[in-house]
C-alpha cells in the first residue's frame, strides 16, 4: 500500500512511534483536529489496538500519518511533488 505526501509540508525527516494520550491530528477531509485515542476508538480500534498504534512523526511532533487508519489532512499530497513512504 503507498501514500502520497506533499514533501513540501512533511519534510525529509520524520520519526516512528506509538501515539500518547492526548495526541491530535486532522483526518484527511477534515476542517478541525481530533483527539487521536477517541478518533481510533471510532474507527472501531480496540483498546488493545488503541494502545499499541504507532504514528509517524514529523520532527515537530505532528502526526503525518496512521498506518491503516488514516492521513492528516495537513500534509495531504496537493501537488505533484511528493515523498512514497
Amino acid at each position: 500500500k503507498h501514500i502520497f505526501l506533499d514533501s513540501k509540508k512533511t519534510g525529509y525527516d520524520f520519526f516512528i512511534k506509538l501515539i500518547n494520550k492526548g495526541d491530535e491530528f486532522t483526518p484527511l477531509g477534515s476542517n478541525s483536529p481530533k483527539e487521536i485515542l477517541k478518533y481510533l476508538k471510532k474507527q472501531g480500534l480496540n483498546k488493545f489496538q488503541r494502545e499499541n498504534q504507532i504514528a509517524v512523526y514529523t520532527l515537530d511532533k505532528e502526526i503525518i500519518w496512521i498506518p491503516n487508519v488514516a492521513i492528516s489532512e495537513n500534509f495531504n499530497e496537493n501537488s505533484f511533488l511528493f515523498l512514497i513512504l
